[in-house]
């Protein structure tokens, strides 16, 4: 592959909702590239899992590099496909620290959903230069003017910068590879500065060993080099670079701007730092560490036990390995009393922890039993110190601790305006906090809610869906640990199932907003970090302001609701008062029953007959019954 320079690269990457075509687009423009084996090409091309293939989605953010040939130019594209699941939302983060641009995917025949405002949030934080795309325009259901809508209500978007395409047929694919080439900026860098690339991914190899993914930002890089890694503080030798294809190409050099790959022959995972700074040994005393990211925190706990005793060792080697391609999982050995030696493991979610109960059960042929998910809290001591428990089992006498901590997330919920009571009562019922409450059009509306994680995991999606005919979607990210409040339960680790108890129930709202001024809703709306747009466009700007606009029309609107379940609660009341009217009344009426005949010598009493006929001619009043 020839040199390109550096005005002829673009680096961008896909993101979009889970199951709104990212990986049908990418290879759609896998196949427009002149460099790419037509015969090579199959569905799914760059999800290299079985996993991902039978289930459809994209697991493992992956990159590639496709030269592209525009109206007698050549250009080389560095692509990066991304997960659209939120529990490998770290992927997402990862590609683009390695980018300038990113595409923007909306499925036309869904609108917005939860995971695109999110990964919206992350690119404008980032920087980048988003391509909003319409994809799927040629199916039937598709409604490209209500995404357009859609996306000008969330982002301010104009509806004439929104590219339609359909990654299937190759519909617009041309048109937005222009688009590309238009308005994603080139790299920037200086070849003769001293050398500083960006670790964005790291995967092991059986024979190679680790091969180490980078964005080269100045200088170069070449086999033979002596490499330092700023935040591990360790030095390799470099053995082989190159840039990745449908498989890795080896290549002389990779220089600023570029994307690629390094061999060095490191021998586990984590011995790299994913966000790390790579530069030569020579200057590792002169080169600041570029700002990278935060190594994935586990949001899910599990115990995992092999069914058979005899198998623990295997399931410990079987862990090794598995960790090797995935370093975001954690485990520790632990004991229990019913199940013998197993791990508690540590995972980004629910769906990260099937996946690995699949690759555990298919690569090591293990049956496994694991535990009831739970996340990890936090205690304070009488000493103002924090610690983790990550079981029940863990968690001291109280009086040994102040307070305890629950992880809490901000939960972000697309749903259609119908659904929006039982999108409340479901959140509220799970101790959630209303935030935010914002309209994507005439029909879909963003509920914003602070809620324990907790809540979240147990069984939320699975209500959420149930409750609005499966038409809403959900997104969350975690805001730091907060106090358990006054009647929300007082141990850690308590399930609940469908009949809750009474202590376990958050307070009434009216109560709440009683307590709570607007000041001081204010300012817990304040704690919530809120995914607001940072500052250098106008567009931001203009979105903080309609986000104020909309944050004071919010809490009018909560105070309204909250006097109307006020007057509700009283016209409850007033209507059983009446009921024990009623009751007392006939109860009395029933010691004193006035007998009555009918004509024709049949006795009843006045309390037998219906309403209507209590007062017809043919009664009349006795004192006594008649005799025979």
């Amino acid at each position: 592959m020839h040199d390109f320079p550096l005005s002829q690269i673009r680096n961008f990457c896909i993101i979009a909702h889970i199951d709104h075509g990212k990986s049908t687009l990418a290879d759609r423009l896998l196949s427009m590239s002149h460099a790419v084996d037509k015969r090579k090409l199959v569905e799914q091309t760059m999800d290299s899992m079985d996993l991902e293939r039978e289930r459809g989605i994209t697991i493992k953010a992956k990159a590639i590099a496709l030269p592209m040939t525009l109206n007698g130019q050549d250009y080389l594209f560095n692509l990066i496909d991304t997960p659209g699941h939120v529990d490998f939302g770290y992927e997402v983060s990862r590609a683009m620290n390695a980018c300038e641009g990113a595409l923007l995917l909306v499925d036309s025949t869904q609108g917005i959903q939860a995971q695109t405002v999110a990964n919206m949030y992350l690119a404008l934080g980032a920087d980048l230069e988003v391509i909003p795309v319409a994809n799927k325009v040629d199916m039937v259901a598709a409604d490209f003017e209500r995404t357009c809508n859609e996306l000008e209500a969330a982002f301010g978007t104009e509806t004439a910068s929104i590219v339609k395409v359909s990654g299937k047929t190759g519909l617009g694919v041309d048109v937005l590879v222009d688009e590309i080439v238009k308005r994603v900026p080139p790299p920037v860098g200086d070849v003769n500065a001293p050398l500083t690339a960006l670790i964005f991914d790291a995967v092991y190899d059986d024979y190679r060993g680790v091969v180490v993914y980078v964005r080269v930002r100045d200088g170069v890089l070449k086999a033979g080099d002596r490499i330092f890694m700023v935040g591990t503080r360790s030095e390799y030798d470099v053995l082989e670079v190159g840039v990745v294809r449908m498989g890795l190409q080896k290549q002389g050099a990779l220089k600023a701007g570029e994307v690629g790959y390094v061999i060095c022959g490191i021998k586990t995972v984590q011995d790299v730092g994913v966000g790390d700074t790579l530069t030569l040994s020579k200057h590792k005393d002169e080169v600041q560490p570029l700002p990278g990211y935060k190594k994935p925190q586990p949001m899910v706990y599990a115990g995992v036990y092999p069914t058979n005793a005899s198998e623990f060792d295997a399931l410990r080697k079987g862990l090794q390995k598995i960790t090797l391609s995935d370093s975001s999982i954690t485990y520790v050995p632990e004991q229990s009393d019913a199940l013998g030696s197993g791990f508690r493991c540590g995972f980004l979610g629910l769906l990260h922890m099937e996946i690995f109960q699949e690759r555990v059960e298919r690569e090591l042929g293990l049956d496994l039993v694991q535990s009831a998910p739970n996340v990890t809290y936090e205690i304070r001591l009488p000493d103002n110190s924090i610690r983790r428990i990550s079981k029940a089992g863990d968690l001291p006498d109280p009086t040994q601790y102040k307070e305890i901590l629950e992880p809490m997330v901000r939960l972000s919920v697309i749903t259609p305006t119908e659904y929006i009571g039982n999108v409340m009562s479901l959140s509220l019922e799970r101790r959630g906090l209303f935030l935010n409450q914002e309209h994507l059009g005439k029909d879909r509306v963003l509920l914003s809610f602070r809620m324990p994680l907790a809540e979240v995991i147990f069984d939320y999606f699975d209500k959420l869906k149930s409750g609005t005919r499966g038409y809403a979607t959900m997104d969350y990210e975690p805001t730091g640990f907060g106090a358990r409040g006054p009647g929300q339960g007082a141990h850690p680790d308590r399930r609940r199932g469908s009949g809750r108890a009474g202590h376990d129930r958050p307070p009434p709202v009216r109560r709440t907003a009683r307590a709570q001024p607007a000041q001081e809703a204010e300012g817990r709306d304040s704690q919530a970090p809120v995914c607001r747009q940072p500052a250098g466009r106008d567009r931001r700007q203009d979105h903080r302001e309609r986000e104020d606009r909309r944050d004071g029309q919010e809490r009018a609107g909560q105070v309204l609701r909250r006097r109307h379940l006020a007057q509700e609660e009283a016209a409850g009341e007033a209507e059983e008062g009446q009921e024990a009217h009623e009751d007392d009344r006939r109860r009395r009426g029933a010691a004193g029953r006035v007998p009555v005949r009918v004509e024709g010598g049949q006795h009843l009493t006045r309390q037998s007959l219906p309403k209507q006929s209590a007062k017809h001619p043919a009664l009349r009043r006795v004192s006594q019954p008649a005799s025979p």
